[in-house]
């Protein structure tokens, strides 16, 4: 098993331990309050959004580019092994701070409302577009139903 797309299913567990060669995870808007991934080593692509996840453990998942745990209730995310990651969809959960230096290859980044201005530094990596909380702003690129500002960030980070 290569892909496996099981989201909005009300799943409450999935075990993945003898899916060792698993590239792609789908299993967004269902009910997992745990999800172990450390044997899964390949993952590429990996949306666990919209569950019930307090932690979240990805340092084995070091071939990620594009990573989505939104709407969860993590309060911490350490991505710092994933620098393979291209985007990073985290918002709507409790996370406090954000490190993505070792992020050089990050060009999207969602961290939402839960993050102070500034928590996140965007001039650590080569972010394109940096979505995070702050006042509504049309001349953006348009702002979420959240009151999310989009910003640009130019690739030197000025």
């Amino acid at each position: 098993l290569t892909i496996l797309w099981c989201g909005n299913n009300r799943l409450t567990s999935l075990d993945l331990s003898n899916n060792t060669a698993l590239i792609e995870l789908l299993c967004y808007a269902n009910q997992l309050t745990s999800l172990d991934l450390s044997q899964n080593t390949a993952l590429t692509y990996l949306d666990c959004g919209f569950n019930k996840l307090t932690s979240l453990d990805v340092s084995q998942n070091t071939a990620l580019t594009l990573f989505g745990c939104a709407a969860n209730q993590l309060t911490s995310l350490n991505v710092s092994k994933n620098t393979k990651l291209s985007l990073l969809y985290c918002h709507w959960n409790q996370l406090t701070s954000l490190d993505i230096q070792p992020l050089t290859s990050l060009t999207i980044l969602w961290c939402g409302r839960q993050l102070a201005e500034g928590a996140v530094d965007p001039n650590y990596s080569e972010l394109k577009l940096y979505m995070t909380q702050t006042q509504f702003d049309n001349e953006d690129l348009g702002a979420g139903q959240n009151n999310e500002k989009v910003t640009r960030v130019p690739p030197d980070g000025k």
